[in-house]
C-alpha cells in the first residue's frame, strides 16, 4: 500500500468532521432538513430579542405618546419592508420548486440577519445616547 493513502484518508476525514464555522466541533454530515430546522430556530431565537427589545423600549418610553405611536408605526412598516425584501429575493410563488429544498435554510437565514440588524438599530433607544450628541432626536441621554 501505497504511503500516501495513511496520509490522504485523515487529511480528508479532518475536512469533513472538523469546520472554522462550528468553533472546532466535531459536526457529521446534517440532513438539509435538519439544517433547515436550525436555520429557523436560529431565527426565531432573533425574533425573540427583537421583540424583547421592542418591548423594553416601549416600557421605557410609555410617557412618551407621540414617540410610541410613531415607534409603533415605524416596526410595523419594518416588518413590511422585511417581508417585501425577502419577497423581492425569492419572488417565485413555488418557492421548492424554484429554489429547492435549501429554500428553507436561506429564508431563515436571510430574516435572522435582517432581524440581528433591527435589534441592533433598536438598542440606541435602549442604550441611549452621550450627552453633546445632537443628532438623537428621540432617543434618550445614558
Amino acid at each position: 500500500m501505497p504511503v500516501y493513502r495513511y496520509i490522504i484518508f485523515p487529511v480528508l476525514l479532518s475536512f469533513l468532521l472538523f469546520f472554522p464555522e462550528n468553533h472546532g466541533m466535531i459536526v457529521l454530515a446534517q440532513t438539509q432538513m435538519e439544517m433547515n430546522v436550525d436555520a429557523c430556530e436560529t431565527y426565531k431565537d432573533a425574533e425573540g430579542i427583537m421583540e424583547d427589545t421592542y418591548l423594553r423600549i416601549l416600557s421605557e418610553y410609555q410617557d412618551d405618546e407621540v414617540f410610541i405611536e410613531k415607534f409603533k408605526a415605524a416596526q410595523s412598516a419594518w416588518m413590511v419592508f422585511r417581508d417585501a425584501h425577502l419577497s423581492a429575493l425569492f419572488p417565485e410563488e413555488d418557492t421548492y420548486a424554484e429554489y429547492g429544498s435549501m429554500y428553507p435554510l436561506c429564508r431563515c437565514n436571510v430574516l435572522r440577519k435582517m432581524t440581528d440588524y433591527r435589534v441592533e438599530m433598536l438598542k440606541m433607544w435602549e442604550d441611549g445616547a452621550e450627552e453633546g450628541d445632537l443628532c438623537v432626536g428621540s432617543v434618550r441621554l445614558k
